[in-house]
């Protein structure tokens, strides 16, 4: 193997994998970084057996190769090189690779590649989608998957594509996250991905605009690529539960309001909510005669008050919340009007954009 490369593209790429190194593992393999070089240029991977990571950056290549390289060295010795071309030669009896610049040589023993585990194969493309757009979704449900391993199937996003419709579904028993998305094409697919993989895959769209991702699955695994780079996700076993059916459907009550005073009133009120007793994080809102009020206590710091107009339609009501949970369903949001529909004080509310259909956040109330 004999390479050279530019370090701010070496850089950039290392960056991005080195999230899927094994940090504890029985492997040494997995804390390194897989280096292969073709004709195509340098393609890097790094795997944890969860998640794999692979891009591949330009290169001028002088002999094809292949190494694994330990990623906390290397990536810490390549971001501290000035920026320029560097040179990678293996020799490969002894699996030394050595780092060249200007005047400056480093030696970094590697490990056999054969004993990189291989990644899943994929055929054909199960469908493509935009970039921000399937950001914007994993965004709209990620934060709501379980992290308690007691239901490992909550601890992933559900998503489901069929005739053109895409439906993503989070949840962790306190609050559901629901994006539904109509796509181009009839691709077809169902499958967990973790909340982890998400947020790796996540890290790497682009917020506006960008290519179609392709995302591809095959048995227990699913393949996003997303340029010159792939993220390989293990999927989550199911079934999963059927939470829609259990969501209602009518409600008695619904109010609008301002979504940034109401975000901005509960993250004050929230300063003075007790985080100690079996509710936590409690707030509690009323509503009557066009008002939200919104009031949290802690017995050893005092008492918050707030109170935002709304529209209401129906009675008033009165209902707690853990208001982190509210917090986070509305930070997700994209409209400036939002809708909050109850039934009663104990049961599930809904909250979505006045008009719009495609998100909806349903949380669960403390009961006072």
């Amino acid at each position: 193997m004999h390479v050279q490369v530019e370090q701010g593209q070496l850089q950039q790429a290392l960056q991005k994998v080195t999230r899927a190194v094994s940090v504890r593992t029985t492997l040494p393999v997995l804390s390194g970084v897989l280096l292969e070089v073709t004709a195509d240029g340098l393609r890097l991977t790094a795997y944890d057996l969860e998640v794999a990571i692979q891009t591949t950056i330009p290169a001028q290549v002088q002999e094809p190769g292949r190494t694994v390289l330990p990623a906390r060295y290397l990536h810490e010795v390549v971001r501290r090189i000035p920026p320029g071309l560097i040179t990678l030669r293996l020799e490969p009896e002894s699996l030394r690779t050595t780092i060249t610049w200007g005047r400056s040589k480093y030696d970094i023993h590697g490990l056999p590649p054969e004993q990189f585990p291989p990644l899943g194969s994929f055929n054909e493309a199960t469908l493509e989608i935009a970039g921000d757009l399937l950001h914007t979704i994993f965004s709209q449900t990620g934060f709501a998957v379980a992290t308690e391993e007691t239901r490992p199937a909550l601890m992933g996003v559900h998503v489901n594509i069929n005739n053109g419709t895409a439906r993503a579904i989070a949840t962790d028993g306190f609050r559901v996250a629901v994006r539904e998305t109509e796509l181009a094409g009839s691709g077809q697919a169902d499958f967990i991905l973790p909340g982890r993989s998400l947020q790796e895959i996540s890290r790497l769209l682009p917020q506006e605009g960008g290519e179609p991702v392709v995302v591809r699955t095959v048995d227990n695994q699913a393949e996003f690529a997303i340029g010159d780079t792939r993220v390989i996700s293990r999927l989550i076993e199911g079934p999963y539960p059927n939470v829609l059916e259990l969501l209602p459907t009518e409600y008695r009550q619904t109010a609008v309001v301002d979504r940034l005073a109401l975000e901005a009133a509960l993250e004050r009120a929230s300063l003075l909510a007790d985080g100690r007793s079996s509710a936590r994080w409690l707030v509690v809102l009323t509503l009557a005669d066009d008002l939200l009020t919104i009031t949290a206590d802690d017995p050893e710091v005092g008492q918050a008050y707030e109170e935002i107009s709304a529209q209401l339609d129906g009675e008033g009501i009165r209902i707690g919340f853990n208001a982190r949970y509210l917090l986070e369903g509305l930070r997700h949001m994209e409209d400036d009007q939002v809708e909050l529909s109850f039934i009663d004080p104990v049961k599930a509310v809904r909250i979505r954009g006045v008009g719009a259909d495609a998100y909806q956040y349903v949380v669960f109330p403390v009961r006072l």
